[in-house]
């Protein structure tokens, strides 16, 4: 089969691509317009299977901007047939130390490992759901592997491993801009009185003497006197094209981030993310508001922006993560999942307030992980979920959280992934690892008689002021087991019943014993045979 090439020249990309079958192989050429470039191969089993191949790559390719240039690419030279190995260079020196200022291939990061006799590269790059690997000694274009996965999630996450495997081994990332100049000691002044100029004052010279031009932007805008073309400008390079996002700033640096695209490229709301957090002026962030990835296929997660927060990390203003937006692009809570957030704690230690949405996923992926939880100024954990998985109640219980005054937990049913059951809020309603809450929501449940039984027996109660049972199925047998156990709850200032299938009879009696109980607008009771939660599909 004859060979197709495709060019790609936008802004100081400048790149070629080639691709041609040969029996049950698929052939492409990569590189530098100019360059002779990389050759890959991959084995499909069957000359059908290698042309459905080529197909679909050449389909990527032209979607990604990619233009056929009929066989005519005369910037690019013809692929060189593959060249016997080059005998070694005779007492050649080692190669200096890895440099910031290497020119790495636009999508890859580089890796080097010098040391010795020893001089060798890593690079890696991910491109949907196939990770691609190339390696060899410095110098030399080396060899590349391609790896295909299930989804794009699973691709970042094995290539995640892989770096950390690599640096842990010596290897040291090159071509990458060196993060800005921090003072803990600066910064710990500025959060303990963020309105204080002198603060800021004192910062933004110290920068400037460390070479941050950034610092002249924040003197400016403690004087009065704000740069309004230099901080529009740098949010437009920031934020691109990315829909839906917006930047406000505040003492020249960004105090929040609000970003939810309706539409956006596989990635693109991620890499927007990391590039907000990396600048200067994004390490001072104090709120950070993010809807769901838009997504091609039936991904809709949010792993990737954890990893972005956690590669940018860490952020010490970070107050308030509100990860709960609904999608206009994505409107069934079941299809969602948050994913792991085991990194997210390191990388904001002084995170107040986390709101989530999420619950089972479309995909096979993992719904919520909090890992190992380590938040010492956590005042307030809302979760709204139409199936929530255990782990997050029983990994909330087994955590110490010695500020958290408002935990919010929606439940939702099995039908659509709730795994979670009145025994997986044991460590809670413990007690013994949230000794500052007050407000406790257990929401949007199908348990009714168990769940006002486990509270009202439990340790924690006595210490509460507000319990929210709303948005759930309750109804005359709840009445009943509130009436069983009045005692326990009349010294909340707040008894939340709302949004639940309580007739006017049931509600007068338990308001004349518990006078503390709020009812709201109750659920249609029409069909007591359906009775629903809130939130489910």
């Amino acid at each position: 089969m004859s060979k197709r090439y495709f060019e790609f020249s936008e802004g100081t990309s400048n790149k070629f691509w080639e691709v041609w079958v040969e029996g049950n192989n698929v052939f492409t050429r990569y590189g530098k317009i100019g360059a002779s470039g990389q050759t890959t191969i991959k084995d499909q089993g069957s000359p059908a299977s290698a042309q459905q191949l080529h197909d679909k790559l050449i389909k990527e390719k032209t979607g990604k901007g990619y233009q056929e240039k009929n066989g005519n690419g005369a910037a690019a030279p013809p692929a060189a047939a593959p060249s016997a190995p080059k005998a070694p260079a005779k007492a050649a020196a080692a190669p200096a130390a890895p440099r910031q200022d290497v020119v790495v291939e636009e999508g890859f990061r580089r890796f080097e490992f010098v040391e010795g006799t020893s001089s060798k590269f890593w690079e890696v790059k991910v491109e949907d759901s196939q990770q691609i690997v190339r390696y060899g000694k410095i110098g030399t274009e080396g060899q590349t592997k391609e790896k295909d996965f299930d989804s794009a999630s699973e691709a970042k996450a094995d290539t995640k491993k892989l770096i950390a495997e690599k640096t842990g081994k010596g290897y040291v990332e090159v071509g990458v801009k060196p993060p800005a100049p921090t003072n803990p000691a600066l910064e710990k002044a500025i959060a303990d009185n963020p309105d204080d100029e002198g603060n800021w004052r004192v910062f933004a010279d110290w920068l400037i003497e460390q070479g941050e031009s950034w610092g002249e932007v924040i003197a400016a805008a403690v004087q009065g006197k704000p740069n309004k073309a230099k901080q529009d400008a740098t949010a437009k390079e920031l934020l691109g094209d990315l829909d839906g996002a917006s930047i406000e700033w505040a003492n020249g640096v960004i105090g929040h981030l609000d970003l939810q695209p309706g539409e956006a490229e596989e990635g693109q709301m991620e890499e927007t993310l990391e590039r907000v957090l990396k600048h200067p002026a994004g390490h001072f962030l104090r709120k950070l508001t993010l809807g769901l990835p838009p997504h091609e296929d039936l991904e809709w997660h949010m792993e990737g922006l954890a990893d972005a927060i956690a590669s940018a990390g860490p952020l010490p203003f970070l107050e308030t993560l509100d990860m709960s937006p609904d999608a206009e692009h994505m409107d069934q809570p079941s299809w969602r999942r948050v994913g792991n957030l085991g990194d997210l704690w390191a990388a904001a230690p002084n995170l107040k307030e986390l709101l989530l949405q999420g619950s089972a996923g479309s995909d096979d992926g993992n719904p919520i992980n909090f890992g190992k939880i380590d938040a010492p100024a956590l005042e307030k954990l809302t979760f709204k979920s139409g199936g929530l998985d255990k782990k997050a109640p029983e990994q909330l219980g087994a955590a110490k959280l010695p500020k958290l005054k408002h935990l919010e937990l929606m439940f939702g049913t099995e039908d659509y992934g709730c795994s979670s059951t009145v025994a997986s809020l044991k460590g809670i309603l413990d007690g013994s690892g949230l000794p500052a809450l007050e407000r406790l929501g257990l929401m949007n449940s199908e348990w009714e008689t168990e769940l006002i039984e486990a509270v009202a027996k439990s340790k924690i109660l006595p210490r509460l002021k507000v319990v929210d049972f709303s948005m759930g199925v309750m109804h005359t047998a709840a009445a009943d087991a509130l009436l069983k156990h009045a005692d326990s709850f009349k010294h909340l200032k707040e008894l939340v019943l709302e949004d639940n299938f309580f007739s006017e009879a049931d509600q007068a009696r338990v308001k004349k014993a518990l006078p503390n109980a709020s009812f709201g607008e109750q659920k249609s009771d029409d069909d007591p045979e359906y009775r629903y939660t809130t939130i489910a599909e």
